[in-house]
């Protein structure tokens, strides 16, 4: 099996009439490089793992239908509850679907949300009709039964890994990794890195480099390139994790990053990040071990300089008598219009 994006670069006729003999001429000289084909174990470990991100998909369109139900009803508590499916969330959803009154339903809700309670008994002001009430109702027993097959997958992925256990040791030490994480990227990846070559290679097959659009001399647009989208979308839910994790590089990292690049983009940085980690953690079977670097005063030292100088450009900083820079408030106040 050829590499599609390798043979696509080499130079030679790429019609369609045409195809099939160069590619014939590339097998015959041997100019092909080969696509990666994991080991048996590892095609089936695939398998399971995007199974179970299609179900989890499937759990977010249920999960969406709940919300226009009850939404439709004028019962929004989605706009005060964080998670409509978590402890509190489910509560009042069972209580709605078995027609209990607005007061069972608040007396049933733990003390997290006592500051909540007074928002939320206005929501609860509406009832569901018996239509709307059959809707959830089903919806729910779904949802219900989606979690305990999405639960069913997990356990058989993580066990149908467990020769490769130190790997997934290995990965479940870098934060924002958790055991279902570690199972996904491994089944995605293997464990045996020597088939990327390097961290770019791999990082740029894991779609998480950033593009080369340049054309005479004019750089286009550096969005990240095409690749494996399943370990990208994996590695972009455990950046996320990672970035909300204390006692570690990625929340500097990616509040660095985001002041200037904004949200999204750091958020790919920080995957492109624990991408080339990983890397290194499996080729040489090493734990992660933080660095502790801070990325904001690297941030901080690096255009300290920069904006001094257009703070006292704009007027902002002016020197006094002895010579030293203060602070002129006046040029912070809103001008009059």
């Amino acid at each position: 099996m050829f590499h599609a994006q390798h043979v696509k670069q080499l130079k030679g006729r790429k019609t369609d009439i045409e195809d099939s003999r160069w590619l014939a001429t590339i097998c015959q000289f041997g100019l092909g490089r080969p696509s990666l084909v994991p080991q048996g174990e590892f095609r089936a470990a695939r398998g399971l793992s995007r199974h179970r991100r299609t179900l989890i998909q499937e759990r977010s369109r249920v999960r969406n239908r709940v919300q226009k139900v009850i939404d439709g009803a004028g019962i929004r508590i989605g706009s005060i509850l964080s998670d409509v499916f978590g402890t509190n969330g489910r509560t009042i959803l069972e209580g709605l679907v078995a027609g209990a009154s607005r007061e069972d339903i608040l007396a049933g809700l733990t003390r997290h949300v006592a500051v909540k309670i007074e928002a939320l008994g206005d929501a609860l002001s509406l009832s569901l009709g018996d239509w709307e009430r059959t809707i959830l109702s089903d919806l729910m027993d779904a949802e219900g039964t989606l979690n305990k097959r999405i639960a069913v997958v997990e356990t058989t992925l993580i066990e149908g890994l467990a020769p490769h256990r130190r790997a997934l040791d290995i990965l479940q030490t870098l934060p924002g990794v958790d055991a279902v994480a570690a199972a996904s990227i491994l089944a995605e990846t293997g464990p045996d890195m020597s088939v990327f070559g390097s961290a770019h290679a791999f990082t740029a097959w894991a779609g998480l480099s950033p593009g080369n659009n340049e054309s005479a001399g004019k750089r286009r647009s550096g969005a990240t390139r095409k690749g494996a989208k399943h370990l990208r979308a994996t590695l972009v839910e455990a950046a996320h994790a990672a970035t909300r994790t204390s006692h570690c590089q990625f929340p500097g990292y990616k509040r660095a990053i985001a002041a200037r690049r904004g949200h999204k983009r750091a958020i790919i940085a920080t995957a492109h990040k624990m991408a080339r980690i990983l890397y290194v953690m499996l080729r040489d079977a090493t734990p992660y071990r933080d660095p502790g670097t801070d990325y904001e005063a690297l941030l901080v030292n690096r255009n300290a300089s920069r904006w001094l100088r257009q703070l006292a450009r704009f007027g902002v900083l002016q020197e006094d008598r002895t010579g030293v820079l203060r602070v002129n408030w006046d040029a912070l106040r809103p001008q009059a219009a």
